[in-house]
């Protein structure tokens, strides 16, 4: 998909989570692409200098704009400030997420704060944001709208229960939804990344993968060792996952040629999950 020349003049992306990892990969690639950019995170600092970066690799216009997806205020005033900056909005990834903080087994070890702020973020903060967006794509008759999800949806181990939770919920949710903005020429669709070197595994989540399943991963002692390997071993492709894959799958669900793709999920793994 590397040698697509896409074109996304004229429209309007809105990209939550942009700050770094799959959203700042992805808001690279649509600035390449021509796409206006409205780069939403709640780390502002970091989310100007994804600005900053795709300012320069496009004539296109791009703003950056303060959103705590768990935060109804922040998320309505940062649509408004879209609005007014950029007169519409033509697509929007929802991608803000987070990892839990606590891996269990046992489930008793995992404390109800990791459970809320998983959900807070990765369910609740995509319906907030979801909700406050629709009444634009309902109005114009058109947009397209995808989620990140995780195949974690598929693996769920007692390791990760709130993250793999809050995920399948997540497409749970984009599936209805779907349904409803159907009626309006609007799609919507999930990506499931695979094992993707960010700032989520790179904060030592991936060593703590290692501490809590052992065996060969004992014979690394960096994040992004432990997520390639785990990776390669597992998927068909034998190889990890980048944050340009993403955007790619991104980039053709927000595309002309995926107008008759809604309510599906895409596994973007190297052959991981292996599920229809």
């Amino acid at each position: 998909m590397g040698n697509i020349t896409w074109n996304f003049k004229g429209k309007v992306v809105v990209i939550t989570g942009s700050a770094t990892g799959i959203g700042r990969g992805t808001a690279l690639q649509f600035a390449k692409a021509g796409a206006d950019l409205a780069l939403c995170d709640f780390n502002f600092e970091e989310v100007s200098r994804t600005a900053e970066k795709c300012q320069a690799l496009t004539s296109g216009k791009v703003k950056a704009y303060k959103m705590n997806v768990t935060d109804v205020d922040e998320i309505n005033a940062a649509k408004e400030a879209i609005l007014k900056d950029f007169g519409t909005v033509d697509v929007l990834f929802s991608n803000a997420g987070i990892a839990s903080k606590v891996m269990g087994p046992p489930l008793e070890n995992i404390p109800d704060s990791d459970w809320e702020s998983t959900f807070a973020v990765n369910t609740l903060g995509m319906v907030k944001v979801c909700r406050a967006f629709a009444s634009i794509f309902r109005e114009k008759k058109a947009g397209k709208v995808i989620l990140t999800s995780s195949i974690a949806s598929w693996t769920s181990t007692p390791r990760t229960m709130p993250y793999s939770a809050s995920k399948i919920a997540t497409i749970s949710f984009a599936q209805a939804f779907s349904i409803e903005m159907g009626e309006y020429n609007v799609n919507v669709n999930v990506i499931c990344p695979g094992f993707v070197y960010t700032n989520i595994y790179s904060d030592g989540t991936a060593l703590k993968y290692r501490e809590a399943i052992g065996g060969p991963l004992k014979q690394f002692n960096d994040n992004e060792s432990v997520m390639n390997f785990m990776a390669s071993a597992g998927s068909s492709l034998h190889r990890p996952q980048t944050v340009d894959d993403m955007a790619y799958t991104v980039m053709f669900l927000s595309s002309d040629e995926a107008s008759e793709i809604t309510g599906s999920v895409i596994n973007v793994d190297s052959g991981f999950v292996k599920r229809v």
